[in-house]
Parts: C-alpha cells; sequence; structure tokens
C-alpha cells in the first residue's frame, strides 16, 4: 500500500540537511535563484565578457607592438556594448578608404566587385583590389592587393593556342600592398573608432609613396616577368615562358616550360586553362625557342 505524507506532518529540514548530496552545479544554480550570489555572478560575467574579448584581440591583431594595448571597461560600458565593432565601423570606414583610392585616380570595376581600376593606356590597367578582416571584432582591417592587368596577353595566348580570345587568362602580379612599403611584410591598416583620420592618413601616404610607384615599376616587362613567376596561380606557368620569349631571352623561356612541365604536365586537361603537354609545343613553335 502506497504511503502518503499529510503536508502538516512534513518538517522543514535544517540547513545542513537541505545540502546533503547536492553537486556544486545544484547549490550554484540554487545560489542563483535565491538571489544570493548576484554581485558574485555579474562579477563572473564581466570577467567572461574581458576574456572573450581579449582572445579576439590576440587572434586578428598581428601588430599588437603598433596596436594601443588592450583597456578594459567598466561592467556598465560593457554591458551598453560601447565597442564599435566591424559591421558598423564597414559602413563609415569603406566609403572613406574608397575616395582614397579615387583621389588617385582609381574608379570602381563595374565588372568585379572590390577592384578599382586606373587606366594607363588601350592595353594596361593599375589595379588595387580591396581584402578586409576583423568580422566579428573589434576593428576594420584594409589589406589593398595592388596588380597590373596586361590585356594583350589574352590575344598573344590566343594565337598560340587557338583557344577563344574571350576565354583566354592574363597575368596577375596580385601584391599586397605592405610588402610594398618599408615594412616589407604583410600587413594591415586597422580602423578603430579612435583611429580612422589617422589610419586613413596612413593608407593614402602608404598608396601615393610605395603602391603606385610599384605598379608603375611592374609596367617594366622585366620586373613583372621576375614578380610572375613568384605567383604560385594557374596562369604563371603560362606567361613566365612567353614574357622570357618576348625578352629574347630563350634559355630561361626554355627552362621555364621544363620546370613548369615537371610539375603541370601530366595533370588533365580540366584541371588546367589548356593542356600543358600541347602548350608547350605550340608556345615552342610561336617563338621558335
Amino acid at each position: 500500500m502506497k504511503r502518503t505524507c499529510k503536508p502538516s506532518s512534513m518538517k522543514a529540514p535544517s540547513q545542513n540537511n537541505s545540502n546533503r548530496g547536492l553537486s556544486s552545479r545544484s547549490l550554484q544554480s540554487s545560489a542563483f535563484v535565491s538571489g544570493a550570489n548576484i554581485p558574485q555572478l555579474l562579477f563572473e560575467f564581466k570577467n567572461l565578457i574581458f576574456t572573450a574579448r581579449e582572445k579576439c584581440f590576440r587572434t586578428h591583431d598581428r601588430t599588437s607592438s603598433y596596436y594601443p594595448c588592450f583597456q578594459r571597461n567598466p561592467l556598465s560600458e560593457i554591458l551598453k556594448f560601447n565597442i564599435m565593432l566591424f559591421g558598423q565601423l564597414s559602413k563609415i570606414v569603406e566609403p572613406k578608404v574608397i575616395s582614397v583610392f579615387e583621389e588617385v585616380g582609381f574608379e570602381l570595376d563595374k565588372k568585379i566587385t572590390h577592384k578599382w581600376l586606373r587606366h594607363y593606356n588601350d592595353n594596361i590597367d593599375l589595379v588595387i583590389g580591396l581584402n578586409t578582416s576583423g568580422r566579428g571584432c573589434h576593428f576594420y582591417g584594409v589589406n589593398p592587393i595592388l596588380d597590373v592587368y596586361m590585356y594583350d596577353y589574352r590575344r598573344i595566348f590566343h594565337e598560340i593556342t587557338g583557344k577563344p580570345q574571350e576565354e583566354c587568362p592574363i597575368p596577375f602580379v596580385g601584391q599586397a600592398m605592405g610588402y610594398t612599403t618599408p615594412r616589407r611584410t604583410f600587413y594591415e591598416w586597422k580602423f578603430t573608432e579612435n583611429n580612422i583620420e589617422e589610419m586613413l592618413s596612413e593608407l593614402r601616404y602608404d598608396l601615393k609613396e610605395y603602391g603606385i610607384p610599384f605598379m608603375y615599376r611592374m609596367l617594366d616587362l622585366r620586373n613583372y616577368v621576375e614578380r610572375t613567376k613568384r605567383v604560385r596561380d594557374l596562369p604563371a606557368r603560362y606567361f613566365v615562358p612567353i614574357m622570357y620569349a618576348q625578352l629574347g631571352e630563350k634559355d630561361k623561356a626554355n627552362a621555364s616550360l621544363e620546370k613548369y612541365y615537371e610539375e603541370y604536365g601530366n595533370r588533365p586537361e580540366w584541371f588546367t586553362i589548356f593542356d600543358y603537354d600541347k602548350f608547350c609545343r605550340l608556345v615552342k613553335q610561336y617563338y621558335d625557342l
């Protein structure tokens, strides 16, 4: 027979007995419900937010010696989300960065997003691509990629291979602008809510003093081919031999064909722009190598 207890017969447990057999997690939950430890919980919540922000800072800031050290804010400010994050910064900073590009004669490429062109002649454009970083964090990082597009190589590739000209590639140099500055390393111009104008001035100066002169140096075919052969992209294996042949350096043209053939000659045609074994025969015939 099932026993039942009347409410009047139940005794209130003592303080010691009430905690007997309970885990620390249960006790914490109980304390939270009762409100006994709310100041302590708020303090732990504050530290948790600080830890997450510091981890985000360390992960994304590659130039910590340049950026001011992390400053902890009062909990009241943290709870009001006073730190401007990437999404907010991008709406303010990106139009200003674009205006810097426009100041030095670059216009948005209507065919490709996040690329700006400066017309040099009918066959050449100077190019800036815009890479960004910092999504979900406290900064908006800008990394301009510099290039020079030489469209005449589409015609040359078509004449050598017979591939439709509109499907033919062009060579790339793809240089991150930080490497063109005295830093000689990867560098991002990191915008926060407190340094926007300062970073704009730095970006403008570096682009005018180092970025644009680099692009003009690439108009020299010898500089261009030396840079292109360091780029591990698909078009380089075709255009490095062509450029050496144009410069009259047949030994280097043949050596580069052999080098690239060892790396890519056995790849199936669908994996390449054009069958490389066939390309080697055609380019040697075209330039009499």
